[in-house]
Parts: structure tokens; sequence; C-alpha cells
């Protein structure tokens, strides 16, 4: 279950959202508190991306998910997906969600780097 139109979406963004509702509805959390809603990129007026809070009502925790990369609100900064599946990114959202730590993006790049955490 989506909670945007996921025809806006990339195949990407439709994967991790799918992913990523999915978990919380699992955990029983409500979706409706972490207001996903669809946004545009700022200069790709084509590009749609999923916008969230990773924690009910925190701005600082907004996040939004595009085709190829998250942006981050907190730390000002995107993430590419690179070699990881939208399905492996979601996953670790989800969990930074659940434990109610916000993921800025510093997972992905030991992850990728193959460094211990």
């Amino acid at each position: 279950m989506t909670y945007t139109n996921a025809n806006e979406f990339g195949p990407n963004v439709a994967i991790f959202e799918r992913h990523l509702v999915t978990g919380l509805l699992t955990a029983g959390l409500d979706t409706a508190l972490f207001n996903f809603h669809c946004v545009g990129k700022q200069g790709d007026p084509e590009a749609k991306g999923l916008g969230f809070w990773q924690k009910k009502d925190d701005f600082n925790s907004y996040t939004v998910v595009f085709e190829d990369a998250i942006e981050f609100v907190e730390v000002d900064r995107d993430v590419c997906f690179c070699n990881n599946s939208p399905s492996e990114v979601a996953v670790v959202v989800l969990v930074a969600m659940l434990s109610g730590r916000p993921f800025c993006g510093d997972l992905i790049e030991v992850y990728q780097s193959g460094e211990e955490a």
C-alpha cells in the first residue's frame, strides 16, 4: 500500500516507498504521521521525489528520495544510491525511523567503503 501516486515516480522511488511503508505498517505505525508526499526537484521539473519526515513533525528529519539520490535537509547534502538497491537503502532508513534516530547518509558511505560502522 502506498500513500502517494506511485505512477508519478520512477522505479527506484516506487521500490523505496513500497519497502519503507510496508516496514512502518508491519511495525504498527500510522504512516500518516510521517507526511509522505510527492515533490518536484529544483532545477529539474520532470524529476519527482518522495518527501517525508523520518520523525513526526521534525523538520530537521525531512528527507526526499529521488530516482538516483536521497536529499537530507538537516545536513544539506545528497547521498546517491550508487551500488545500493533502493530496497537496501529503504531498510536503513526504516531502522533509523524505528529507532528514533533519523538517517542522514553517513551509514551508506561507511557501507560503500567496507568500513566497520
